[in-house]
């Protein structure tokens, strides 16, 4: 600003002063240099802006997750509710009972009061599978109620929620000054004064020097006009050195450039999923000697995929293909994370894009489903692709362009296990085999498959059980980590299918690489022991 006014009252002061002396030829003035240094800080300016708008992003997609109203009930001892109204979340008061349906953002964080569900909160911790709410279960504002009604006493409103927390730790990161900042500010306290000190005394010191020895500033000045006074010349160069200290002694790194890191940096880790507590923190960054990583949706996708099927019947009895389509026609009606991935994987590996009918459906949480498949001849079209990978007591690898991201590996084997268990089974089996292989060839959309999809207990409330390998079978792969559902068709336990967050393909190479800068690498989860365990393994980092 000092350079600009002074160069431009200057300029002023000349024209005029030769318009009153009835010069004979223009003065030397700096009319360009106000419109240069202006049009280059307030593209500078634009350029900051631009990097604040997109840190307000991070801000905004945190503020979305946020709901805007909620159902406020009054409810009697035995928990029917009496009343109730739509009130901006805004107005919720800590000890209001509030109502959330299936598939609603739970308005606040507070206490379940009534109901059970499941909760996606992935969106706010990182955890992929949804979490189960029951009586006095605690819930997060933000987080998705799934499948069961709730009625929640509030106990954090406003700025005290979780949510609301994250946001306030992202603004309180984006205007913290680091200490380097601190110093910045203090340094320029007294920079400024000793600038316009340092600019005065070059203008005394070049106007003394021109009145006693000219020919040293036409030494440097050489770009004079050759009808120019000597006392004209002296005071042009003089100015111009002085208007130079000025405009380059400006501390806009110290002002400018550190604030706008501090706020970029904060921002884009926001956006990434990195919440920076401060500028401190990341100034102090260089110096880390530990690094210590979350399991969910950091080490791991944070989505589930499909990862084994363990196939308990021969080929006589169901195929794979029929199999992948009974089983995905039924999860196609779960909101269920596991049933995403089942789909998924049944999409990809049969090529279809439209699943059979599903009837009967009903789900209970934390058990499984039960449904009547029926329909499935379209999608059986492309079985023979899936059917050459396996066959009796043999194992094999599909591996598929998953979700259109990466390349999954998911290993399938076929093995039959006989116990007395299974006598319906087998009983079953005998009979589909003494069809005449007409049922091979019968219309699918005919048949109506009762299906049975869930953990053992599910097995067991409908009579179903489940024999001792098969138990080893699934124990093996919950030790891993996975998450294994059992399928049966008519009554027949045809296969199991185990489901896992995988380890993103980069994790391992991050890993690597920080091993060699010599930092500690750590895992720290709240998931059980036995799935950080094995995640841990295949990176491999330090548990604790």
């Amino acid at each position: 600003m000092l350079a600009t006014t002074i160069a431009y009252v200057y300029s002023v002061a000349a024209v005029l002063y030769f318009i009153i002396v009835q010069a004979d030829h223009s003065p030397k003035t700096f009319f360009e240099t106000p419109p240069m240094l202006l049009i280059f800080i307030s593209l500078g300016r634009w350029l900051e802006h631009i990097a604040k708008g997109k840190t307000s992003e991070a801000l905004a997609k945190l503020l979305s997750l946020q709901a805007t109203e909620a159902t406020l009930v009054e409810i009697d001892e035995s928990g029917q509710i009496l009343n109730e109204k739509q009130i901006d979340v805004e107005l919720v008061q800590r000890g209001d009972i509030l109502k959330v349906v299936p598939g609603a953002k739970i308005p606040v964080d507070g206490r379940v009061a009534f109901g059970t569900s499941m909760a996606d909160e992935s969106l706010i911790t990182g955890e992929s599978l949804p979490v189960p709410k029951r009586p006095n279960s605690q819930v997060i504002g933000g987080s998705v109620n799934q499948n069961g009604l709730l009625l929640i006493v509030a106990t954090h409103i406003g700025k005290d929620t979780t949510l609301a927390q994250i946001v306030k730790l992202v603004e309180e990161a984006q205007t913290s000054k680091a200490p380097i900042q601190q110093l910045a500010d203090k340094i320029a306290g007294y920079f400024v004064p000793v600038v316009v000190t340092v600019s005065v005394i070059t203008l005394i010191g070049w106007i003394v020097t021109g009145y006693l020895s000219i020919e040293s500033i036409k030494m440097y000045h050489k770009k004079h006009k050759d009808d120019a006074t000597d006392s004209e010349i002296t005071y042009q160069f003089a100015f111009q050195c002085a208007l130079t200290v000025l405009a380059i002694a400006c501390p806009c790194s110290l002002g400018l450039a550190t604030p706008t890191a501090v706020m970029v940096g904060t921002g884009v880790g926001a956006i990434n999923g990195i919440l920076i507590k401060g500028a401190e923190a990341l100034e102090l960054a260089h110096k880390v000697k530990c690094v210590i990583f979350d399991k969910t949706g950091t080490i791991t996708r944070g989505i589930p995929a499909m990862t084994r099927i363990s196939v308990f019947v021969d080929q006589n009895t169901f195929s794979l293909g029929k199999i992948l389509a009974i089983t995905g026609t039924a999860e196609a009606n779960s909101e269920h994370p596991i049933a995403s991935a089942i789909t998924s994987f049944v999409k990809e590996a049969l090529r279809i894009k439209a699943f059979g009918k599903c009837d009967d459906f009903a789900a209970v949480p934390g058990c499984g489903l039960r449904c009547k498949v029926s329909n499935i001849k379209h999608m059986l079209e492309e079985e023979s692709i899936v059917e050459n990978l396996i066959g009796h007591n043999r194992k094999s690898t599909i591996s598929l362009n998953f979700r259109n991201e990466v390349i999954e590996n998911v290993f399938i084997d076929r093995k039959i296990y006989n116990s007395p268990q299974q006598n319906a089974s087998n009983l079953a089996a005998e009979l589909i085999q003494n069809l005449n292989e007409t049922e091979n060839n019968q219309n699918d959309s005919e048949h109506i498959y009762t299906v049975l999809i869930g953990n053992r207990e599910w097995m067991l409330r409908n009579g179903l059980n489940v024999s001792e390998a098969i138990d080893s079978v699934m124990t093996d792969h919950e030790e891993k980590g996975h998450t294994a559902v059992l399928c049966a068709i008519d009554g027949i336990l045809v296969c199991m299918m185990a489901v896992a967050d995988t380890v993103k393909p980069e994790a391992h190479l991050t890993v690597y690489t920080l091993k060699r800068m010599g930092l500690d690498v750590i895992l720290l989860t709240g998931d059980n022991k036995k799935t950080a365990a094995a995640i841990a393994r295949q990176v491999p980092i330090v548990i604790f």
